[in-house]
């Protein structure tokens, strides 16, 4: 399977990370049906829980929709007391 899509940069990261501030300003002051579109395109799942009055939300991550992802050989094995 081919991967049209390209890595984010460190600034790119970055500038997402800044705008998530204003995204949720921005959905905080949305209309309720703008609102829910944004968050199923985003491939959230908000349940309002009334009797704690929070929204729990549900994050659906579909590799199809996200793109490829691999992780880095190593790092995740535990210390080794003897350095092998």
């Amino acid at each position: 399977m081919v991967n049209d899509r390209r890595r984010l940069d460190k600034e790119e990261i970055e500038v997402l990370v800044k705008d998530i501030g204003n995204i949720k300003k921005a959905l905080g002051e949305a209309e309720p049906q703008p609102r829910a579109d944004t968050y199923s395109a985003l491939g959230l799942k908000p349940t309002y829980e009334p009797e704690n009055q929070k929204v729990r939300v549900e994050a659906i991550l579909d590799p199809h929709t996200l793109g490829l992802w691999s992780v880095s050989e190593g790092g995740l094995e535990p210390p080794s007391p003897f350095g092998h």
